[in-house]
């Protein structure tokens, strides 16, 4: 009777259950699955611990978030700024980069600049004296 009660009291409180045989325990591990892939999930003292995992890829070309179902996702940073004036281009350290671009025709006879909307420009440098006696040119 004593083996029995001592049998009923360790099955109710979890540590022993009956086995193959009378009186044989079995120690199951307590289940601290919270079914969340975003938590390394441990028992601790006989408490379940669940703590946030980082899915910090170090890559600054990615938002980096955590999916309860599938885990870390990594989102690629679009670096477009709308500016046809500048190379668009994501370092891993430093995010979004916007170079501008040369808009050198190699003419000195030419304003070489970059219109936001209408991306390079070349305006003829104007070598008008208003002198109608001589030819006015640009000689480049």
């Amino acid at each position: 009777m004593k083996n029995i009660l001592a049998l009923i009291i360790a099955i109710f409180i979890g540590v022993c259950v009956n086995a193959q045989l009378p009186g044989q325990c079995v120690f199951t591990p307590m289940n601290c699955n919270d079914s969340d892939a975003c938590t390394d999930d441990v028992c601790a003292n006989g408490i379940c611990v669940f703590t946030t995992i980082s899915c910090d890829d170090f890559d600054a070309c990615t938002v980096d978030n955590c999916n309860a179902v599938s885990g870390c996702v990594y989102t690629s940073v679009f670096c477009d700024d709308n500016d046809v004036c500048t190379d668009d281009a994501c370092d891993t350290a430093l995010g979004c980069v916007y170079t501008a671009i040369t808009c050198d025709d190699l003419d000195g006879c030419t304003i070489d600049s970059c219109d936001p909307v209408l991306n390079c420009q070349y305006v003829a440098i104007v070598c008008d004296d208003s002198d109608p006696c001589t030819i006015d040119e640009c000689i480049d």
